[in-house]
């Protein structure tokens, strides 16, 4: 996904300087025009600054252009180290995503978070941008599939654009629910009972079963005492898995079935449809946990 969309000629290396200038270093690379005055004209508070780090020497500034084809990403690498709200920074990764596409802003992310740290030193040792990316395609290869668990909750909260405590205010959550619909899933058609149940006692085993039965009774075998027990357990096999089938089903539609929660509703909280809860929107559990409600 990183060495996929990183260009060779997009690799800065010997950034110094400070870190802004260094952002300025980057941008002129980018193929968009003006980055540099839309990263700084970005408001640069706490928490712009605090998720742009994301340790072990790393920093991802990141951040989302209208009517953008694809994702752009730029590298630089300062082996000497850059000064960023007390910590020294070797590594910058300049992220430019769709604004269009918050999932694939948070994918890149989450992979980015969790690849570059462990390759820091490996890539700083690295002359030429060619065996940047090798390196890079390399770890990429070797590392799990992409997960969210890398990121916090205030991080994706902050990403999602919402609020831990208070949620998403009701113009806002009106807003997201017209542009992404609801939160349903759509029902399909059912297979009747009597198919699964016919299902579970003519499997491929069961059949070579049914055939062991049978040949009990031809005469000449004469073991009906075996035949019986043989035809006792396709029947109790087959009966067990389809009544296994059945409370899976009965299970999953119990959780796409609709349900009210209560959830952060700025000013207030209200008790909402799980089909009408958007992304950024927080579900809060009887255990008093806090999941995000995906949509």
């Amino acid at each position: 996904m990183i060495a996929e969309r990183l260009d060779a000629t997009k690799v800065i290396f010997g950034l110094k300087g400070s870190f802004p200038a260094a952002i300025d270093q980057l941008c002129a690379r980018s193929s968009l025009a003006n980055l540099g005055d839309r990263f700084s004209s970005q408001k640069r508070n706490e928490m712009n600054q605090r998720y742009s780090y994301i340790g072990s020497g790393v920093a991802v500034p990141h951040l989302r252009v209208e009517n953008l084809a694809a994702p752009e990403l730029i590298l630089g690498l300062a082996p000497q180290g850059l000064s960023f709200n007390g910590v020294n920074v070797k590594v910058i990764l300049l992220l430019v995503t769709p604004a269009e596409q918050p999932a694939q802003h948070l994918q890149i992310l989450q992979r980015v978070s969790s690849l570059l740290p462990a390759i820091t030193g490996e890539l700083l040792e690295q002359r030429d941008a060619p065996r940047v990316l090798q390196t890079i395609a390399r770890a990429e290869q070797m590392s799990a599939l992409p997960t969210y668990l890398n990121l916090t909750q205030e991080q994706i909260a902050f990403e999602l654009e919402t609020d831990l405590s208070d949620g998403l205010t009701s113009a806002e959550a009106h807003s997201r629910l017209a542009h992404y619909g609801r939160n349903v899933l759509q029902r399909v058609r059912r297979e009747p009972w009597h198919i699964k149940l016919f299902r579970n006692l003519f499997s491929f085993f069961a059949v070579l079963l049914w055939i062991a039965a049978l040949l009990c009774f031809v005469p000449g075998v004469d073991l009906p005492q075996l035949g019986i027990a043989i035809l006792l357990v396709i029947l109790i096999n087959g009966l067990f898995a389809f009544m296994a089938r059945v409370q899976v089903g009965s299970g999953f539609r119990n959780v796409a079935a609709a349900h009210r929660t209560k959830m952060p509703r700025y000013p207030r909280r209200e008790n909402i449809r799980d089909r009408y809860r958007r992304a950024g929107a927080w579900r809060y559990h009887f255990s008093r946990t806090r999941q995000f409600g995906a949509r």
